[in-house]
């Protein structure tokens, strides 16, 4: 789908570049979860092909998704022993923060910034409690401050949340316990929030291998990221899919689509996340989806 902005920046990195990308906002939210590590080791194994695969560059654009999604693809990369740089061209935070501080190497746009590493989910969630989320309600003492009908979304925060920190954990057990702490505040949910995130000075200043993008490296970057915004539909909100009937207070619905949610793509492969238009969640109107390598 974006071969030619792919080739572009490989160019400027020491491994092939793989773009990770999802939305979200509104109904067309996705979030990365155990399913999407093994479209990414798809891609992976074919990268890698008959011979080693020393070092990759991950091109990250998204919010939320969960930590398994991390775990998943720094157990991959360490599997396989392949070093890996994250490029962040614009701001992100959740897993992606979690896939970044994983990295050897973080480069970072000047539009770009690592988030908070524990952000909740994107997508809205409704249904039934299972007995791991509502173990982490339990934890955190909210069980009898919530009502039943938002129990299920807060549940689903709280665990993710905490899963996250327990991934930090792993990720920095061997830093001096400080030092541990004080970038888990600096980089936490409590200090960000969904809005605010660091540059790469200010995640160097914490003792993190971050820099800024060189001109060259900002210009293929920004071309890539581009053509990934268009394709997801991430410059603002989607159009209406009805329009006004001549019939009082009806309103004609356009033909269900599939438009992709997210992707995971190389130079070689390209594998999309496709939501189904029509067919919203009957709780909280979020689409379903599957993935799908274009024709």
């Amino acid at each position: 789908m974006h071969t030619s902005q792919l080739r572009a920046l490989d160019e400027h990195t020491d491994g092939p570049v793989v773009a990770i990308a999802s939305r979200w906002r509104g109904e067309h939210a996705v979030d990365f979860d155990r399913s999407a590590v093994r479209i990414f080791a798809d891609v992976l194994d074919e990268l890698r092909g008959d011979g080693a695969l020393e070092t990759i560059t991950l091109f990250l654009v998204g919010r939320g998704g969960h930590p398994s999604f991390a775990d998943g693809i720094s157990r991959l990369l360490a599997g396989f022993d392949i070093e890996a740089t994250c490029l962040i061209p614009r701001v992100v935070d959740g897993a992606y923060t979690l896939t970044a501080l994983a990295a050897e190497h973080i480069v970072v746009h000047p539009y770009g910034g690592l988030g908070a590493f524990d952000a909740p989910p994107s997508r809205r969630l409704a249904g039934r409690l299972d007995l791991e989320t509502l173990s982490a309600l339990e934890t955190h003492g909210l069980r009898n401050e919530i009502d039943d009908d938002q129990l299920p979304e807060l549940a689903e925060t709280a665990h993710v949340q905490h899963l996250a920190r327990r991934q930090f954990d792993r990720l920095f057990d061997r830093i001096d316990t400080q030092d541990e702490s004080r970038l888990a505040e600096a980089l936490g949910w409590d200090r960000l929030g969904r809005q605010l995130a660091l540059s790469a000075p200010e995640l160097d200043e914490l003792g993190l291998p971050a820099r800024s993008a060189s001109p060259a490296e900002r210009e293929a970057m920004w071309d890539l990221h581009d053509a990934i915004e268009a394709t997801l539909e991430l410059r603002g909100p989607r159009p209406e899919r009805y329009t006004e009937s001549e019939v009082a207070e009806e309103v004609e619905f356009e033909p269900a689509e599939w438009v992709p949610g997210g992707l995971i793509e190389s130079t070689d492969t390209s594998i999309v996340y496709e939501l189904d238009t029509g067919r919203p969640d009957p709780d909280t109107n979020m689409f379903e989806g599957a993935w799908a390598r274009p024709e």
